[in-house]
């Protein structure tokens, strides 16, 4: 993997971390029942954040790290798109919401059963097979991460600035801040 690359994949988790807090996407997890597995993602994806610059680092000397860096890098474009598939059907479901209904009959049924088209049916047991699938690798992904004694970023600073003789209060934070 290139500097290039290294560097894309951790912007490319700041991204991904900003999208999984987006009001559209929650919205839309939680109406499809999967909002336990976003919360979970938001949990392990910081933590494998936090680890990304260590292995980066490692991946030139150790195979095993490149390779679970690659691995990495095929699950975070794949929720990627997951997130995209979300955010489509979540604008789908507000412009059809914003159009008029012309049907008499459509008013006799509760809100609840409006919903139920074979779109929406469809599109729940494709993203429910997906989400599982997701979970199972990054599982594997958290369970490869502990076996490569990776150090948190902060970690890794502390134990520089200890060997460097600097006060641990002058440490950098590696981690992204977010503008007020």
């Amino acid at each position: 993997m290139s500097i290039v690359l290294e560097a894309a994949l951790s912007a490319f988790f700041d991204v991904l971390f900003d999208n999984l807090s987006s009001p559209d996407l929650l919205k839309i997890f939680k109406q499809e029942n999967v909002d336990a597995d976003l919360k979970k993602w938001r949990t392990i994806l910081p933590n494998i954040r936090a680890v990304l610059d260590d292995a980066e680092d490692k991946q030139m000397t150790n195979k095993f790290v490149k390779t679970w860096l690659g691995e990495l890098e095929d699950l975070a474009y794949d929720v990627d798109d997951i997130l995209d598939e979300f955010a489509t059907e979540a604008l789908r479901r507000k412009v059809k919401a914003e159009e008029p209904s012309t049907s008499k009959v459509r008013k006799f049924f509760p809100a609840c059963c409006l919903g139920l088209n074979p779109t929406s049916i469809m599109f729940d047991a494709n993203m429910r097979s997906k989400i599982k699938e997701i979970n199972t690798r990054l599982q594997e992904i958290v369970t490869l991460k502990e076996g490569l004694n990776l150090q948190l970023c902060w970690e890794k600073d502390y134990n520089n600035n200890i060997k460097a003789g600097h006060n641990f209060s002058s440490r950098k934070s590696y981690l992204r801040q977010r503008p007020r």
